[in-house]
């Protein structure tokens, strides 16, 4: 992977005026001298942000991960002379634009950092951010303001294990045992660039678009709107354009939704009223709407925050008629070569193949996201599903570094207070040992252990600082959940029924132990370290049995709701052979 030699320091430039809109954009000319031989570009962004080369538009950063890197090959878009990059920054990714942004201004400011680099037959070049680009808003024309430069910390933890987005992936030959088996050859490959352009079919609508069996007009349709329904028949995820005709101007929002079918869609969506109290889902599709003003005439209309859907509402309010001409999304998931192959008699097996790989490929981005539409974030407990998918199918080890190298305790895994106070996902930590474990197995990549090694250091200390007097660790409940403030909740799901000793927790806590130890010995840990890691999970196994085994049932019950069976705790305790039988 090309990396050009980092020369000056990368800035964070922004603006500290909190007046005028949410977008304000930051560019700056340069000069290529000679034919591009291979470019890149890396940039990070506290809220939205669009990247444009020359006027095409690139790719959009979503600003909600501490750290998180964007790192594109441009070596294509790079023309020789003169060159114009373009960053277009808005607000939050859960924030329309032009709306609540404007209310928080005060305290709100713009912060962005880059860096292009590129090499031609006279060298290399590097390209950052700083004093000498230009800062457009509707406040006017002026210099940046240079925040403070990317420090030499935060340059190697997160911008040299940023993902490089690939714009053609290498194809691979399918094995002629797997072709004999299959019937034909499993060699497509999902590519952003070539695939392009994702169109959907209409559904409903109200005026709009003509349609052969119009249903009743939903209920969160206000009177006077006109609106229309896409199905893109699956999730699709990317960056919305709709090319529009007015006769007078008009304000849009864009609605998206995941659900299986147009049912479910439409008692979401359409009985708003009835549904917001059982399910978070509604809440999320209003979060996520996207909003704009938009002039009478013909225009298209792109949004550069990434969103993902598998049914799409249009709405309109407006004096004039509409005419829609095109409503698309701009395909954007890593590009990925087929490397796992699967193929049975049972053709619904196949099936469940091909949508779990599918189901994968739509959360692969610069990390693995948890999903791509509202949260858009890395989680370690996710990640173990993820990668080992991975590994089977597309066997692409830059996407768990990248996500591992974020530093947000919560969801990541990694541990900033070793007594884990009000930490809410406390087994997310042991989550991380064996995510990290999992890519060592597969690769055998030392060195990718010692680059996280400390953190999972950390992580043992926290969990045995977890420890009750009986050597088994005991879930303490959060004074102060993340994201529910006042719950009084127990974890990250709010479940009150997941105090006290848990045989989930327990399991995690004997397999990570025994997983450190091997590690340890992996990277030249110290022997006392490793000895005492592998007779500590010698102690929790031994307790596990005596005081969460029950005899008569034959399986494990946690201390304080003994009438819940865990599932999980339970299948895991077999998995890593945490199980005795009997315990006479």
């Amino acid at each position: 992977m090309y990396r050009a030699k980092r020369l000056p320091p990368i800035c964070r430039i922004g603006s500290t005026k909190p007046v005028g809109d949410e977008w304000a954009s930051y560019s700056k000319k340069i000069v290529v001298d000679g034919a591009v031989e291979y470019a890149t570009l890396e940039l990070e962004s506290d809220g939205v942000c669009g990247m444009y080369l020359n006027g095409e538009f690139i790719e959009g950063h979503m600003g909600r991960m501490p750290g998180r890197v964007f790192f594109a090959e441009i070596t294509s878009k790079l023309r020789e002379g003169e060159n114009e990059i373009k960053l277009e920054v808005g607000g939050l990714h859960h924030t329309p634009a032009g709306e609540i942004i404007r209310e928080r201004r005060g305290f709100y400011i713009h912060d962005v950092a880059a860096e292009l680099k590129f090499r031609t037959a006279n060298g290399e070049t590097v390209v950052v951010t700083d004093g000498t680009w230009k800062r457009e808003a509707d406040d006017g024309i002026e210099t940046p303001t240079v925040m403070a430069a990317i420090t030499e910390d935060e340059y190697e933890h997160f911008w040299k294990h940023a993902a490089l987005w690939r714009e053609v992936p290498e194809v691979q030959t399918v094995p002629d045992a797997i072709e004999k088996v299959a019937g034909k050859a499993y060699t497509e490959f999902l590519n952003t660039k070539e695939q392009g352009y994702v169109y959907p079919k209409t559904v409903l609508c109200s005026n709009i678009l003509p349609v052969e069996n119009p249903v009743e007009t939903p209920s969160s349709i206000e009177d006077g709107e006109q609106y229309v329904v896409y199905d893109f028949e699956q999730v699709e995820v990317g960056y919305t354009e709709i090319e529009y005709e007015l006769e007078a101007d008009a304000e849009i929002a864009v609605m998206y939704d995941y659900s299986e079918s147009l049912t479910d869609f439409s008692y979401e969506l359409f009985h708003w009223s009835k549904y917001k109290y059982r399910n978070y889902w509604p809440e999320t599709v209003q979060r996520l709407i996207l909003r704009q003003t938009l002039k009478k005439g013909h225009g298209t209309l792109r949004f550069t925050r990434r969103r993902a859907c598998h049914f799409m509402v249009l709405r309109f309010k407006t004096e004039g008629k509409v005419k829609v001409n095109a409503c698309r999304i701009l395909r954007s998931m890593m590009p990925v070569v087929e490397k796992g192959y699967f193929h049975c008699d049972d053709e619904l097996f196949n099936q469940m193949w091909k949508v779990g790989r599918y189901t994968l490929q739509v959360n692969r981005h610069q990390e693995y996201e948890s999903e791509p539409r509202n949260e858009s974030k890395f989680f370690s407990g996710d990640g173990c599903i993820d990668t080992m998918t991975e590994y089977y199918t597309f066997n692409d080890a830059s996407i768990i570094d990248a996500s591992l190298s974020h530093t947000d305790p919560d969801h990541g895994g990694r541990v900033h207070d070793v007594f884990m106070r009000n930490k809410s996902l406390p087994d997310y930590h042991a989550w991380r040992i064996i995510l990290v474990h999992n890519h060592y197995r597969f690769t055998g990549d030392v060195e990718f252990v010692k680059t996280y090694y400390a953190d999972l250091r950390q992580i043992m200390i926290a969990l045995l600082n977890m420890m009750g007097p009986n050597d088994l660790i005991y879930n303490s409940q959060v004074y102060g959940d993340i994201f529910f403030f006042t719950s009084g909740s127990i974890d990250y799901t709010c479940s009150f029924d997941r105090l006290g000793y848990k045989i989930y927790m327990n399991a995690l806590f004997y397999r990570s132990l025994n997983l450190m130890a091997e590690l340890g010995e992996a990277v030249g840990e110290d022997a006392e370290y490793v000895s005492e890691w592998r007779a500590m999970a010698g102690k929790v196994k031994k307790a596990v049995n005596e005081l969460m085994w029950d005899e008569k049932l034959g399986a494990y019950l946690d201390s304080l709701f003994p009438d819940n069976l865990s599932q999980d705790g339970n299948a895991l305790a077999v998995l890593w052979s945490c199980l005795v039988f009997s315990t006479k």
